[in-house]
């Protein structure tokens, strides 16, 4: 079963772009950064785009960009080579980037991204996973709840019903903009729901997205027996 692991924590940054702390994660591990940005206009739009020090070659696995409030959301993946390096994390217009970087081990495939946005007046977002995902998989989601000044606090962005909270990044960037960026993981379940609710309608917008990490399939174990004078396989 796939296994995931902490590499860099509540990166934040108030501007357009946020390069992580160093971290290294063992060859082979897939590199999962999801990442949220908003600004305190709410009046245009942008995307999230990544790099990094050493050259990886980044999948934007899912992308939810809400072109009414200014609010993007982003699953990235990339393959680790085992060397030490940094990620930015960067999206034009943005006044705040709220990001996290864990790495995957025993992993074979990423798949059945997900994803969903509501605007104003919604306090729930659905995101379905195309088929339900393998129990033996791990499955990773995140969502981004950009709301008003007068409405923040862990309390208003819920985790949804059978996942485990990985990290909860909020913080002000502007005098009337709250960015809040929840990431969450599940294994052993089939479910199709990865989304989530706000316990307030009255936000800028709600974002969620979700991506299955398949399990390796394990090597098979040649064992030479010997029986009755034959070598059985």
């Amino acid at each position: 079963m796939p296994t995931r692991t902490e590499r860099a924590a509540n990166q934040t940054v108030l501007g357009a772009s946020k390069v992580s702390s160093s971290f290294t994660a063992p060859s082979g591990d897939k590199i999962v950064v999801c990442a949220a940005a908003g600004d305190e206009s709410g009046d245009g739009t942008f995307d999230l785009t990544i790099t990094d020090s050493i050259g990886l070659t980044w999948a934007e696995t899912t992308v939810v960009n809400v072109t009414s409030n200014d609010a993007a959301l982003s699953i990235f993946t990339a393959t680790s080579t085992g060397a030490s390096m940094t990620v930015t994390v960067a999206a034009t217009g943005a006044t705040a980037i709220g990001f996290r970087v864990d790495s995957v081990s025993a992993w074979a495939a990423v798949t059945n991204a997900a994803t969903g946005t509501v605007d104003y007046g919604t306090a729930t977002v659905a995101v379905t996973y195309g088929s339900g995902p393998a129990t033996d998989s791990l499955c990773m989601a995140c969502a981004h709840d950009q709301q008003p000044n007068y409405d923040h606090g862990t309390g208003l962005l819920n985790t949804p019903s059978g996942w485990s909270l990985i990290e909860f990044i909020e913080f002000q960037h502007a005098t009337d903009r709250w960015l809040q960026l929840k990431v969450y993981d599940r294994t052993g379940s089939a479910s199709t729901s990865a989304g989530t609710d706000s316990t307030t309608a009255e936000h800028d917008s709600l974002s969620g997205a979700a991506i299955e990490i398949t399990a390796a399939v394990a090597p098979s174990v040649v064992v030479d027996q010997m029986m009755s004078g034959r070598r059985r396989i």
